[in-house]
């Protein structure tokens, strides 16, 4: 994984892993104060003190920046993560797999670039800027899809209540989007994300216990 936490910003030439994940936070934290349209290649540079030239021999363009952190925060690597899952394991124990797979996505929430990367989304949106927002929801309905075929699956096998795999869907991902969404827009403290990670086992448990034809699950 790329190094984001460089405390050199000006290294020297043989250590240009360590500038371009310097570049990364740096870029970073500014889309997400002032906006990706806002801030300038220029005003990064100026920020990791280096020559503007020299962001051009890590990166292409603004936009290679942003793609570049999208993968390493966005909603493109929840995609990846559920990409990782076993998907036998998912099918035969499906509420142990989805507490892994989630608990892993909260440590990812509660990191400082995940959290700034969410207030950039969030503010993309707002403005309407089309940009971050097409990539954000082609990752998000990818991993949807995925979400909705495995729930399809379970009803097919009758494993679960007969219910519509997106109604299975919703009830699953809403709460956690809602606590996503807490972490991000309101204060947080050394013990949000340990109460992000007790909500997610619970909210795993109480679905899984309602939805499962046997109404027993694997803790």
């Amino acid at each position: 994984m790329t190094d984001l936490h460089s405390q050199n910003p000006t290294p020297p030439r043989d250590e240009g892993h360590g500038t371009r994940g310097r570049i990364l936070e740096v870029a970073l934290d500014l889309f997400s104060r002032h906006g990706f349209t806002a801030s300038s290649m220029r005003h990064i540079a100026r920020e990791v003190g280096v020559r503007e030239s020299a962001l051009y021999t890590h990166f292409k363009s603004k936009q290679e920046i942003l793609d570049t952190l999208f993968d390493l925060y966005g909603p493109g690597s929840m995609s990846a993560m559920f990409d990782k899952l076993d998907r036998q394991e998912l099918l035969d124990d499906p509420s142990r797999t989805l507490k892994r797979f989630l608990l892993s996505a909260v440590e990812l929430w509660c990191s400082s670039g995940e959290r700034k990367f969410m207030r950039l989304g969030l503010m993309e949106s707002i403005r309407a800027e089309e940009l971050l927002c097409n990539q954000a929801q082609t990752s998000i309905e990818n991993v949807k899809k995925r979400m909705r075929d495995f729930f399809q699956r379970l009803v097919q096998e009758k494993r679960v209540i007969d219910a519509e795999p997106e109604f299975l869907l919703i009830q699953f991902m809403g709460p956690l989007f809602l606590m996503r969404h807490e972490l991000t827009l309101f204060h947080y403290s050394d013990d949000s994300c340990a109460r992000l990670k007790a909500f997610a086992e619970n909210h795993v448990d109480f679905f899984f216990k309602n939805i499962m034809k046997n109404r027993e699950i694997s803790g």
